[in-house]
């Protein structure tokens, strides 16, 4: 069985956005900042650092201008247009 989903593309804006948060998270682990990752394990001879990759531990968010773009493109979910 195959599973396709997705776009064919993604799109330029989408890429962009998400260079910009890989890149938030990068400086701030090179500037001495905190991740959104906790730190699991690290070793200082020839030193390593291993971050915790569980998906839900990562504080990392959209901010509300983000989520709003994104809504924007790709539609805010569901409303109530008429009750009966």
């Amino acid at each position: 069985m195959t599973y396709v989903h997705g776009l064919a593309e993604v799109p330029d804006d989408v890429v962009d956005m998400v260079c910009r948060l890989a890149g938030q998270e990068l400086a701030a682990l090179r500037s001495g900042g905190t991740s959104s990752r906790p730190l699991k394990s690290e070793r200082i001879g020839d030193y390593a650092a291993e971050f915790n990759t569980d998906a839900e531990t990562g504080t990392m968010s959209l901010t509300d201008a983000q989520r709003r773009r994104l809504a924007a493109r790709f539609g805010g979910g569901l409303g109530l247009v008429r009750s009966r």
